[in-house]
């Protein structure tokens, strides 16, 4: 979350009483205030505190996009008098292509952005301001100022950027500005100025002071919405005359005016009771208080309460208001489409509902302000009855969807119809230029199309808690919108960022009848990283129960124009019990979903009709398992279900039965699916000739692999554990074969006679081709050591022994040496830092809780350190917030942020450092100009030479570049160069501190050939005996968009004498192992970092530790 310190610049206290003598009636003082166009360096003296978001605040503007609890301000020192205070600005709701159009001039839009003044008392020492009258008025929405073209193209204006920054066009609404530089061309022409007619005021505002003294102006908005944003500049300060008592009393009554023209636009734009209801109190006010021209301070205090109460109980039966007309619009839909028994009840209803909002409604004088309320409720409730008496389906359910506002993302009178005979969903009044599309392909015609279509449907909002409306959590890339998709309308979320992982779009329900509940609902799912990464799924839930649909399997991009890329997803039942119920539908990546469906079983279900039709796909399920002995532990679990289900916790066991034996029958089908050992077993003997012991090794393990399935008991675990084994003879004779050179030696001979003995025989467990790896890789590194000279090694004089670590630079790319566990793979990337030749490291970027490692065998007893070049950064890129908290926290030792970390892990101990953070290099210039980034090989020499290239603007001159290659530039600090990153100016030299920092594999390159040192991490570890040791990176976080990138693993031994912390901390049994580690603030670190830490030890006891060296321990009791 960014958070701006606070840089005011304030002008010393002078005598200002004597200034107003010399302003004029309607003079502009704007010199007051500082900076007033955002013309300057920084914003300054303007002040700027928010949550979350990004700003422009250079350069013509200020823009606040996507934050929340907002207010940019500056205090201005003004001799008591009346004021005016003006701006050019305006206000956008959400996105600009679909929720701002779609919300401005409904009911549903929000003037969240006011240009403020306050009075006050201001302490310059403390810098205090204790606030006294507010007065505010709203920027002006983004599409008041109607414009019948646009005025800004980014084509035209020779401007560059990633998406077209170009004016949109909203039809009947006419154009806006979408983008910062759009927007500046719009003030320029006289655009967003201030307004003040018929009672409707914009970005200008009058306030006073009765005494000298300051004022805080700025703007503010509070509220949170998604990709909202505001725009302001050109603020201009007027002296309108004196105040006083006068001033005072005038401006009470223009607040009492101001009031009654909101309740009279309130009566104007509400025909029918609320018409009524506020023309008979505005008649009462008038009559009890007269004209506000008349009433002095008193009853004008007395007036405002009274009209304060009034818009509160108008505002009130306005939002029932609001919930009334969707329920027209709905339940009409639902009675001109259906054809029910009791469709004469609905009727009735409806037209009692109708009739209230109609311009013809007579007030009878009597009626109460929750008149709508009520009529509302009493139409939901028509609408249950009548869905009621309709047929129910074949599982015994009424289709309750009605209830679900825009559930196919379109307006209700759009909504499609099944189409029993073509198995599908057919829509009503098709747009001809739709055709037959198979996305929103983004021809202006056809998105017109879709804003006319489905231009009822509002996605703005979070909140839960208010019925019948969409709330979404998460945003990303273009964010959510309404689309078209395999002859679908949906809801389209491209590229979210999941809130704790997953985004959420969904609509809360209340007024139901109690019983029990299930969704279906239809979802596309997208990937290029893989069909594990994404995860969709459709949501029920109420109170404390809740279900969840099975996942909807991803496509690739695009999957032809059919309908057979929609996933039809359901949940199971659950029960409400209190009228409230969610539907939702989740997802951690690129999806979108349409044709939401509620189904109503009542409050006493025919449980065996429900469970039968789930409980005859298990059974088919079952009887499709490929082995015996799965199919009879399948049907084992399904044992448990009674004959007759009764009841709702007989009902709930069977299906939480079923659901245990479709997780075991799926487990089984994904490890006979994924067992390919013969296969596997059979391509490795190809290796080996006929007549080697190899040979006779793996047909050993080959002969036991093909009786697998045979047997009445053989399940899918023994399939897991076979796979398991031919990874295991795979690396054991890989292992063999990477030290040939040494197998005759008399030491590693001897062993390896023993093991082939043993082998030819025996089809091995993975335990035992460990031991026997430990015990080839024991003798090997003894010989080795030996013969290397590496056994002389000592703490003062290590020896490097690195070819022990497979493939430790990845020139080999990543299959080779090194594994990952967890969600998705690591990223090889071949890049050069010039056109000298390519070099390859690997990065884990977004990724969940991940191992990347490798396994050293029979590593002899001794001291050893770990070594790599390897960053994290904590986040999608740096910036001055990130920089600034890691300095305030103190730097390395001090970060709390160092998720990744560098390990070694024998059998029974783990060491462990933190990788370096991105934010300790502190480098003063870019660490690289030009990359290639494609290569070409010569079909003769079988070499790469680069063809394509990267560089910074200013670098490369053009007469420097070869026709025969591609060349693209870039300004500084875009990627995939250094992110440039000001940490602001020095008060007294003046001097702007910039750093900069890698942002892609070429830069990370680029960054450790410029400075060697700068990311080395290392571990050092004790073995008091030989052993296999994992060696790598471990992170322990899921942090979005974060980044651990690394090159050059290096492995050193140090000789067999142990530093003494090492062996004290690290083999005393009475203490146990340590199991808590804490930095002298009490924060809980990963492991021990440089400098004092806190250790706690399985006994209980605590002690600190001093690493003096990084894998050096000294205990200071």
């Amino acid at each position: 979350m960014k958070k701006f310190l606070l840089t005011a610049s304030m002008l010393m206290m002078g005598v200002v009483a004597m200034f107003a003598q010399n302003w004029a009636v309607g003079d502009e003082i704007t010199g007051k205030i500082g900076n007033p166009s955002f013309t300057e360096a920084d914003k300054a003296p303007w002040v700027f505190d928010h949550q979350g978001g990004n700003t422009t605040e250079t350069g013509g503007l200020f823009e606040l996009y996507d934050g929340a609890e907002a207010d940019l301000y500056q205090y201005i020192e003004l001799p008591a008098g009346m004021y005016k205070l003006e701006c050019q600005g305006y206000y956008r709701i959400g996105q600009s292509w679909d929720v701002d159009p779609n919300t401005y001039g409904t009911d549903d839009w929000v003037d969240e952005a006011l240009l403020y003044v306050q009075n006050g008392k201001y302490n310059i020492d403390s810098n205090e301001f204790t606030a006294g009258r507010t007065f505010k008025t709203p920027l002006m929405p983004r599409l008041f100022d109607y414009q019948d073209s646009k005025i800004y193209d980014m084509a035209e204006a020779g401007d560059e950027s990633s998406w077209d920054m170009t004016d949109g066009d909203y039809g009947e609404k006419g154009w806006g500005p979408t983008s910062v530089p759009g927007s500046l061309k719009w003030f320029q022409k006289g655009k967003y100025m201030p307004y003040d007619e018929d009672g409707v005021k914009y970005n200008t505002v009058t306030f006073f002071l009765t005494e000298d003294g300051y004022v805080k102006i700025g703007v503010t908005k509070a509220a949170a919405r998604t990709a909202d944003s505001f725009m302001a500049t050109n603020f201009k300060l007027f002296y309108v005359g004196e105040a006083g008592e006068a001033a005072e009393l005038m401006a009470l009554q223009e607040e009492v005016d101001e009031l009654l023209v909101q309740l009279e636009q309130l009566k104007d734009q509400n025909p029918g009771f609320l018409y009524g209801k506020l023309d008979d109190e505005l008649m009462l006010f008038e009559m009890e208080y007269g004209s506000s021209a008349d009433m002095d301070k008193e009853e004008c205090e007395t007036a405002k309460e009274v009209l304060f109460a009034l818009l509160d109980e108008a505002k009130g039966a306005k939002n029932d208001l609001v919930t009334l007309n969707a329920a027209i619009k709905a339940v009409n839909v639902l009675a001109t489409t259906t054809d029910y028994p009791g469709k004469e009840a609905l009727n009735k209803a409806l037209d009692a509902a109708k009739a209230s909002v109609s311009e013809n409604y007579e007030y009878q004088g009597e009626e109460g302000w929750d008149t709508y309320a009520t009529l509302a409720a009493a139409l939901y409730a028509a609408r249950i009855d009548y869905l009621k008496s309709s047929p129910k389906n074949a599982n015994g359910a009424w289709d309750f969807s009605p209830f679900i506002t825009n559930r196919f993302f379109t307006n209700e009178e759009n909504n499609p119809t099944w189409n029993a005979e073509g198995n599908y969903w057919e829509y009503q009044n098709w747009p001809e230029v739709w055709g037959d599309m198979e996305y929103n392909s983004g021809n202006q015609e056809q998105k017109d199309a879709m804003t006319a279509y489905s231009g009822d449907v509002v996605l703005s909002g979070s909140d839960d808690t208010v019925p019948f409306k969409w709330y979404k959590t998460g945003s990303g890339g273009p964010g959510w919108e309404v689309y078209y998709d395999h002859h679908m309308t949906s809801c389209k979320a491209w590229a979210p960022t999941p809130t704790n992982g997953v985004s959420v779009i969904g609509q809360y329900l209340s007024g139901l009848p109690n019983g029990f509940y299930s969704l279906t609902g239809m979802a596309e799912s997208w990937t290029n990283e893989g069909a594990d990464v994404i995860d969709t799924h459709f949501i029920i839930r109420s109170g404390e129960q809740s279900s969840r649909s099975e996942r909807a399997e991803p496509r690739a991009w695009w999957n032809g124009n059919s309908r057979d890329s929609w996933n039809t997803l359901s949940t199971d039942m659950i029960e409400v019990t209190d009228g409230d119920l969610w539907v939702e539908a989740s997802t951690n990546g690129f999806y979108s979903i349409t044709g939401f469906q509620l189904f109503y079983y009542g409050e006493t279900p025919d449980f065996n009709a429900l469970i039968k039709p789930s409980l005859d796909k298990v059974k088919e399920a079952v009887v499709a398992l490929a082995w015996a002995g799965d199919r009879a532990a399948a049907n084992e679990i399904l044992a448990k279900i009674p004959a007759s289900i009764d009841d709702k916790a007989t009902y709930q066991a069977a299906a939480e039965t079923i659901a245990q034996a479709n997780d075991y029958i799926k487990k089984a089908n994904d490890a006979l699916n994924n067992w390919h050992s013969i296969e596997n077993f059979s391509t490795l003997l190809a290796k080996y000739d006929d007549s080697s012991v190899e040979a006779s090794i793996i047909n050993t393990a080959l002969d036991e692999t093909l009786e697998l399935g045979e047997s009445a008991d053989d399940v899918y675990t023994d399939a897991e554990d076979n796979t398991a084994r031919y990874n295991a003879y795979a690396s054991y004779l890989e292992y063999r074969e990477s030290i040939a050179d040494f197998l005759s030696d008399p030491k590693v001979a001897t062993v390896i006679e023993e093991q082939n003995a043993y082998l030819t025989q025996t089809f091995a467990t993975v335990e035992k081709l460990d031991e026997f790896k430990l015990a080839i890789g024991t003798k090997y590194n003894e010989v080795k050591y030996a013969a290397d000279g590496i056994d002389k090694a000592t703490l003062t004089d290590p020896k490097s022994v690195t070819f022990l670590l497979i493939n430790p630079s990845f020139d080999e790319g990543l299959e080779k040496g090194w594994t990952v566990v967890g969600t998705g793979a690591a990223t090889n990337n071949e890049y050069s830092y010039d056109d000298t030749g390519k070099r390859t490291n690997a990065e884990l970027w977004n990724r969940p809780e991940f191992t990347f490692s490798q396994k050293v065998s029979g590593l002899p007893a001794g001291t050893y350190e770990f070594r790599v070049r390897a960053l994290y950064r904590d986040g999608a890129g740096v910036d001055k917030n990130m920089v600034d908290a890691y300095n305030a926290a103190g730097g390395e030792e001090n970060w709390e942020k160092h998720n990744a970390v560098l390990f070694a892990k024998s059998s029974d101990n783990e060491w462990n450092s933190y990788v370096k953070a991105i934010e300790s290099l502190k480098a003063t210039e870019n660490s690289f100009t030009q990359c290639a980034t494609a290569w070409e090989t010569d079909e003769v020499g079988g070499t790469n030479y680069p063809i394509e290239f990267h560089f910074m603007n200013g670098t490369l001159d053009e007469s420097d570049q070869k026709e025969e290659f591609k060349y693209t530039g870039h300004d500084e600090g875009a990627y995939p160069f250094d992110v440039k990153v000001s940490l602001g100016m020095d008060d007294e030299t003046l001097v702007e501190t910039i750093y900069y920092y890698p942002a892609s594999m070429q830069g990370f390159y680029a960054a450790c050939k410029k400075d060697p040192t700068a990311y080395v991490n290392s571990v050092t570890f004790y073995l008091s005996e030989a052993g296999n040791v994992e060696l790598g990176i471990r992170k322990d976080a899921a942090i979005a968009n974060d980044w651990v990138i690394m090159d050059d693993f290096e492995l050193y031994y140090l000789g067999k004498e142990a530093p003494t912390a090492i062996d004290a901390v690290a083999d005393n049994a009475a203490q146990g192992a340590a199991v808590e580690y804490y930095s002298v603030s009490g924060a809980k670190q990963n492991g021990l970092q440089k400098g004092i830490n806190i250790v706690k030890y399985q006994n209980g006891e605590v002690k600190k530790v001093k690493i003096k060296k990084k894998g050096f321990w000294l205990i200071i009791c």
